[in-house]
C-alpha cells in the first residue's frame, strides 16, 4: 500500500478549478461603545487575495441549519488558505469575509 502525501497547494485545484477571492480579515474584535450604546466593529485589514473553490451549498446541507438561516444565501468555500471563524470570549475576534458575486459574505464555518 502506497503512503499518502502531503497536498501541493499547487496542485490542490487541478480537477475542480479555482479563481481568486478576496478575502478581508478584521483586526482584533468589535466593541461596544460606553456612551453612545452603538457596536463599533474591529477595523478591517487591506483586503488579501487567496485562490479558492466555491461550490454552491447542497439542499441536503441546508436541512442541517437552523430553520431561520434556511433562506439565506451559502455557498462552501475551500482553500489551502487560512480562513477564520468568529472566536467568542475577550481574547476571540470578528469572522473573516470574502467578496464573491459582488456580494459580501461571513465566514460561518471552518473545517481543516
Amino acid at each position: 500500500m502506497r503512503r499518502a502525501r502531503g497536498i501541493n497547494p499547487n496542485r490542490m485545484f487541478e480537477l475542480t478549478g479555482y479563481i481568486d477571492l478576496e478575502l478581508i480579515t478584521p483586526e482584533g474584535k468589535g466593541d461596544w461603545d460606553d456612551i453612545t450604546g452603538k457596536f463599533i466593529p474591529a477595523p478591517e485589514s487591506d483586503p488579501v487575495i487567496i485562490k479558492a473553490n466555491v461550490q454552491p451549498f447542497k439542499a441536503s446541507q441546508t436541512f442541517m441549519l437552523p430553520e431561520s438561516e434556511r433562506t439565506k444565501e451559502w455557498v462552501n468555500v475551500w482553500s489551502p488558505n487560512e480562513i477564520k471563524k468568529m472566536r467568542e470570549g475577550p481574547d476571540g475576534w470578528d469572522a473573516d469575509q470574502f467578496v464573491y458575486d459582488d456580494n459580501i459574505y461571513k465566514v460561518m464555518s471552518v473545517r481543516k
